[in-house]
């Protein structure tokens, strides 16, 4: 990803670092698109999504 960078510039940095916080907005849309009035579902609901993502990177579940 390209960030910007002293004097104007701009660089490509890579890492856990840098996609935290895209992570993290995309969870809070997440949440917030839907309903999780029901608090009990918020574990089932990250233990699936975590399942979905593994199967599309073909990553074994642990």
């Amino acid at each position: 990803m390209l960030y910007t960078h002293l004097n104007s510039d701009f660089v490509e940095l890579t890492g856990t670092s840098m996609a935290a916080p895209f992570v993290t907005g995309l969870v809070a849309l997440i949440l917030k698109i839907i309903d999780l009035t029901n608090q009990n579902l918020i574990p089932l609901f990250v233990y699936n999504t975590r399942n979905a993502v593994r199967k599309f990177f073909n990553k074994p579940s642990r």
